[in-house]
């Protein structure tokens, strides 16, 4: 009967291996490389059902894991919305264009309706957008540059009835950005797509 029990003896079996591992390193290598290639079959096969099990085996779902795998669906999802836009532009404003086409007048008809429902907080938004391009209109603008601000204006209108779908004017730096404010002039002017421009609110483009 053996002095050693079996936990022992596989121990001992271990250690052994390993000092024969490091006095033959390059026996080892073609040893392994040999097996593997004489039972590449049986391999796969034992991955496949170490994979599974591994699969199957069910971990106590945390509120801390949770909040982690949700927070990673949506970085994911982010990313590769973000890639899809730059990959492409041009589909997306062709479905951008179908869609507000196809519901234009109910979309109309909704806004329509909120804005009589909301008279007062629509006239106050007004009439604060107002104020905000007069404080933020220069003094030392010149005649022809009042002229290019206008023609920014014609310009939104014209794309709409070309289009058949809204083009604003949009101030790069918005004039009332959380953390920076822009002027009324032509040079902080550009003319975006509408649901763009509803995207960007007050925040500041980064390319």
């Amino acid at each position: 009967m053996s002095k050693y029990t079996v936990e022992e003896v596989k121990q001992k079996r271990k250690e052994s291996r390993a000092r024969w591992i490091a006095a033959n390193p390059q026996v080892n290598k073609v040893s392994k490389a040999a097996y593997v290639k004489k039972n590449k079959i049986l391999i796969l096969a034992k991955a496949r059902i170490k994979s599974a099990a591994l699969r199957t085996e069910k971990i106590p779902l945390t509120d801390a894991i949770l909040a982690e795998r949700i927070a990673l669906r949506l970085l994911k999802k982010r990313v590769a919305q973000k890639k899809y836009r730059l990959d492409n532009p041009k589909k997306i404003v062709d479905t951008s264009r179908r869609t507000y086409a196809k519901n234009r007048l109910a979309r109309d008809a909704e806004k329509a309706a909120w804005a009589r429902k909301n008279s007062g907080r629509v006239s106050a938004w007004a009439r604060q957008r107002q104020l905000s391009k007069i404080q933020r209109t220069p003094a030392w603008l010149t005649v022809d540059e009042h002229w290019m601000i206008e023609q920014a204006y014609e310009l939104a209108i014209l794309r709409s009835k070309m289009f058949g779908f809204p083009w604003h004017v949009d101030h790069v730096l918005p004039l009332r950005g959380k953390t920076v404010s822009g002027l009324h002039t032509p040079y902080n002017l550009q003319v975006i797509l509408g649901s763009e421009n509803c995207r960007k609110g007050n925040r500041v483009a980064v390319a």
